[in-house]
């Protein structure tokens, strides 16, 4: 097992504590980007880090088009008012 030392990424965390630091897109993400490409060249071998590449790329390029849409999208329609328990039963909307 290897120890971690803290980098650049900790102390911009640690100065910013409502930032989250992000080094890359998601490792598991990108492998599974990675393999699609290479079942699309054929399973040629020899292309693996360069499926790697492209992969990390796509994925970035995903991720930024899904914060914008994230960063764009309207407010969350808030919860309806409680309903209002008479008898044991519910009935009308409290206002």
């Amino acid at each position: 097992m290897t120890t971690r030392r803290p980098g650049k990424g900790d102390e911009r965390a640690r100065a910013n504590p409502g930032t989250i630091a992000v080094q890359g897109p998601p490792y598991e993400r990108v492998a599974v980007k990675a393999y699609e490409l290479y079942l699309r060249r054929g399973q040629t071998e020899g292309h693996d880090l360069e499926d790697w590449l492209d992969a990390e790329n796509q994925v970035r390029s995903e991720m930024r088009v899904e914060h914008k849409a994230a960063a764009t999208a309207g407010p969350v329609s808030p919860a309806p008012p409680p309903l209002k328990v008479v008898g044991g039963r519910s009935s009308t909307r409290l206002r």
